[in-house]
């Protein structure tokens, strides 16, 4: 098969291109945990891995095993996401639990020990079958310290599945 150069040099600009405007590092899993951290509060217990799903994908599976004092207690937490204050991003990602369950989703930026919330949606319901979400999220400071946090999961013992999940400016 013959490529041409001038092809091949816009496909790999425009895949350059586009990888500079994901804000969301390793959102499909395909290096593992990497830049994920999952965060455990009182006495909740959860483990994060990443398994395989359709199509040769990842995703990361966070199992809750003992559930917490409050729902936050169990957070799957990307860190150092760079927002531009007055600018609207795109937020979205697939998920699916193994029983019916409710998350919570929260962008938020740091300063010292002190948490500004950004943006937050409350109560999205998870089935047994993937389900696409997008929100928008306007971006209030100008941050490197923003937190993209996936919580709610600690209410109940059960197991989350996230995957494709992208941050990126709308246009």
């Amino acid at each position: 098969m013959k490529i041409s150069i001038p092809l091949l040099a816009l496909f790999l600009s425009w895949t350059s291109l586009h990888a500079e405007d994901q804000l969301i590092l390793n959102g499909a899993f395909e290096d593992d945990l990497k830049d994920w951290t999952l965060q455990t509060m009182g006495t909740a217990k959860a483990t994060a891995n990443v398994v395989p799903i359709e199509g040769g994908k990842h995703a990361v599976s966070v199992e809750v095993t003992e559930p917490g004092e409050k729902r936050y207690f169990v957070q799957l937490v990307q860190r150092n996401v760079h927002v531009e204050s007055g600018k609207t991003y795109l937020l979205t990602f697939r998920a699916k639990a193994k029983t019916a369950a409710d998350i919570v989703v929260t962008v938020s930026s740091k300063e010292g020990s002190n948490f500004r919330e950004m943006w937050r949606e409350e109560d999205l319901a998870l089935s047994e079958e993937w389900k696409e979400f997008r929100f928008s999220v306007a971006a209030k400071d100008p941050s490197d310290n923003v937190y993209l946090i996936l919580s709610g999961m600690a209410k109940q013992p059960d197991e989350y599945f996230f995957t494709d999940i992208s941050l990126t400016e709308k246009n």
